[in-house]
């Protein structure tokens, strides 16, 4: 079974979902880390960590021999790296301008909203698109001159070459509204996005995290035969009430 997975996994095109990255050709699936701390590639028979990258914190998308993911970066930039798909080793960091204010972390949050895009166009460029919204989230009405200032809204792209890491604006910005799977068939086994409660992880892949509340457990799982293989916690992107119009 584990040879007939791993030829029909190596067979089939890459897929991205929400917060997640399938690679066919390394038979690996790229995860950001519970609170963003990193980013994780799991074996996609039994969910083994193959490795961690901390700088990193959203896989985007996957070309041969590359993983291009989401940093963490200072205030006004958006930071993408380009990695070995099969040991997460940085390749290249292109640092594209986006507002002060934009809040980079993906998802929808108490008091912003952010999405995230790339598309390989060659081994050598990759372009980005960004969408981002905030407004007030802290409770109580401030009065309308710190509602209003808190308010922006904005979007953009860049190109990125991956080569010298230097980047350039776009001015075409495409909707980020593309439907994504929630779920992907490798031969006999399913990758799904599901929610609930977390399988015991063996010791060699531990969390390392609490579960607190029903909001943190959304996972990836595994799907084999109907049973549950291997499943892993994901970030939450459960929203927090409605931004104002």
């Amino acid at each position: 079974m584990l040879a007939l997975l791993v030829l029909a996994a190596q067979a089939a095109s890459p897929v991205t979902m929400v917060d997640v990255v399938v690679d066919p050709a390394t038979v690996q699936v790229y995860i950001p880390a519970v609170g963003r701390s990193g980013l994780r590639a799991l074996q996609i028979t039994d969910g083994t960590a193959r490795w961690h990258r901390p700088e990193a914190t959203t896989p985007l998308t996957v070309a041969p021999g590359i993983l291009i993911a989401q940093a963490s970066g200072p205030a006004g930039t958006l930071t993408v790296l380009s990695l070995d798909a099969a040991t997460g080793d940085i390749r290249q960091r292109c640092d594209g301008p986006v507002p002060d204010w934009l809040v980079t972390t993906p998802g929808r949050s108490h008091s912003h909203v952010f999405a995230i895009q790339a598309v390989m166009l060659d081994a050598d460029t990759v372009d980005v698109f960004w969408a981002g919204r905030t407004w007030w989230g802290e409770g109580e009405d401030p009065g309308e001159a710190i509602l209003a200032a808190s308010r922006h809204s904005d979007s953009g792209a860049f190109r990125c070459d991956l080569t010298t890491g230097r980047t350039r604006r776009l001015r075409a910005n495409p909707p980020l509204a593309l439907e994504v799977p929630a779920a992907v068939t490798l031969g006999s086994m399913t990758l799904r996005l599901g929610t609930g409660p977390i399988l015991a992880p063996p010791p060699d892949r531990s969390l390392g995290v609490v579960v607190s509340s029903p909001e943190q457990r959304r996972t990836l799982q595994a799907v084999a035969d109907g049973a549950v293989v291997w499943d892993v916690l994901l970030p939450s992107r459960e929203p927090h009430g409605d931004p104002p119009p």
